[in-house]
């Protein structure tokens, strides 16, 4: 997967390329996504204290809400592509949610060695949906307030990009 920085007036203007930012397939269909970036010292802060599972994540929570910047995008995705990430936003919440029921049930039944292994395999389930779903998606990795980075792309949804900025009107020449 390739990474490409859009700036502002190409990602506010509507006009990317039709190909697909996940297949690279032609695609007049365009998909709202609203991106968010969290700097990543919050999310391994998490991790530093697995022992308070019920208190890091809300304070995570709060520090990710005021760290995190957002950005509503409209991108070009075909009609295969078009849940991609409405998918992977679902399994993230069901992971979650059987991490928080294993914790739970090995705080209420401590001592049992099912909890424990739940437990281990929860928190592994936990990792992958931190770690590895949100950067094998599309993503936004950096935002500023000229560009952002868009992560995760295919590399032919990039080459469409590169070739529209080439063929694209400069504005009038000087005919003096």
């Amino acid at each position: 997967m390739a990474r490409i920085t859009l700036s502002r007036d190409e990602y506010t203007s509507g006009e990317l390329p039709p190909v697909c930012v996940v297949c690279g397939e032609y695609s007049e269909r365009t998909q709202w996504h609203n991106f968010h970036t969290t700097p990543m010292a919050i999310v391994l802060w998490g991790f530093t204290a697995p022992w308070a599972c019920f208190i890091v994540p809300m304070v995570l929570t709060f520090l990710a809400m005021l760290a995190s910047i957002n950005v509503a995008l409209s991108l070009p995705v075909c009609p295969d592509h078009c849940n991609h990430w409405r998918i992977r936003f679902y399994l993230t919440w069901a992971i979650a949610l059987s991490t928080w029921a294993n914790l739970g049930l090995a705080m209420c039944f401590p001592g049992h060695h099912v909890n424990v292994i739940g437990l281990y395999g929860s928190w592994i389930l936990a990792s992958i949906a931190l770690f590895v779903l949100p950067r094998t998606e599309v993503h936004v990795s950096r935002i500023d307030e000229e560009a952002l980075t868009l992560s995760g792309v295919h590399p032919d949804f990039v080459a469409a990009v590169e070739n529209a900025r080439h063929t694209k009107p400069r504005g009038d020449a000087d005919c003096g």
